[in-house]
């Protein structure tokens, strides 16, 4: 129980006797504070006189903590900076998200779907700070399950219970390819046969195309497309622009999602060439089921959607 002198003791007279600490003396904190040295002084007696303990050895001309003194100012500092931390979150009790929303995406969406989701929170959560981050997929659901991370932007679902997920946007792809290849420009349906002798380079990470390569290219290129393209060549878990550079620096293709274009195109020694059959990616937004923020998560994925079908190339559905 805390006793009559000690419950007389505020937050401020804690922060004044700290700041005496940091300062060494009391006239430059008086200042400061806009109060006179002597009540100062008052105020720093009272907590010593609260906590049985003179804080402070005045006897020489810097004003130090005493051995007692040091221990209890470390305690009454974790109690200020609790007090500030209660603060915030009583602050952001009332705002979306309670104020913070944790994001993680696989490094071959990221660069691709934060931007937008950065410009959602700009516009419709201005109080919210989201703590945006990226990895390859083991990591973010990874996290997501360890609650690390309040929400997950994936091609593929998490393989445990109590996440809802919702999908964002819908995709198809187009095929990356050196301009020293030649392909029958007139036409649009590249089948596999125009491949024969080009290497094709194929990266290993599931989220580039929401499923194993294989059947992404069966999808894009006819059964036929393992005899008809050789030269398959898996180039580990890299991002999409390092995809592409690499295919355009040996003279290759690449099989890309629709919503990297706008910025893989810009590489030089690249064409773009859309397949007739492509296959579909669907990335989708998940978050625990033990949320308390549930109908801020569905309305920021609904936004989420609208900015990218506004901002993304042609080729992405809802």
């Amino acid at each position: 129980m805390l006793s009559p002198r000690l419950q007389a003791v505020s937050l401020r007279d804690m922060k004044l006797v700290l700041a005496v600490q940091r300062r060494g003396a009391f006239r430059p904190v008086a200042r400061d504070m806009a109060i006179s040295a002597s009540g100062l002084s008052h105020q720093v007696r009272k907590v010593e006189e609260a906590l049985d303990c003179v804080l402070f050895d005045r006897s020489h001309h810097a004003v130090r903590p005493t051995a007692g003194g040091l221990k209890l100012l470390r305690q009454i500092a974790r109690i200020v900076d609790e007090a500030e931390v209660l603060t915030t979150m009583a602050g952001s009790a009332f705002l979306p998200f309670g104020g913070a929303l944790r994001v993680g995406a696989n490094t071959t969406i990221a660069p691709y779907i934060l931007p937008s989701l950065q410009r959602v929170f700009h516009q419709h959560y201005p109080g919210v700070t989201p703590h945006l981050s990226e990895g390859m997929t083991n990591g973010p659901f990874r996290r997501l399950e360890d609650g690390e991370i309040d929400v997950l932007i994936s091609s593929l679902l998490p393989d445990y219970r109590d996440v809802e997920t919702t999908s964002v946007l819908e995709e198809g792809f187009s095929l990356l390819i050196h301009r020293d290849i030649i392909v029958d420009a007139a036409s649009i349906d590249i089948a596999a046969g125009d491949l024969a002798g080009t290497t094709l380079y194929v990266p290993e990470d599931m989220e580039v195309y929401g499923r194993p390569h294989y059947l992404a290219l069966a999808s894009a290129f006819g059964s036929g497309w393992q005899s008809a393209v050789p030269n398959i060549t898996p180039i580990g878990r890299v991002s999409l622009e390092s995809l592409a550079v690499i295919a355009a620096a040996n003279r290759a293709a690449a099989l890309v999602p629709h919503i990297s274009i706008a910025r893989l195109s810009t590489l030089p020694d690249l064409r773009i060439l859309t397949p007739a059959r492509t296959p579909l990616r669907t990335i989708n937004i998940s978050w625990r089921t033990n949320t308390h923020h549930l109908q801020d998560l569905r309305q920021m994925a609904t936004l989420l959607t609208e900015d990218l079908l506004a901002s993304s190339p042609a080729g992405i559905n809802p």
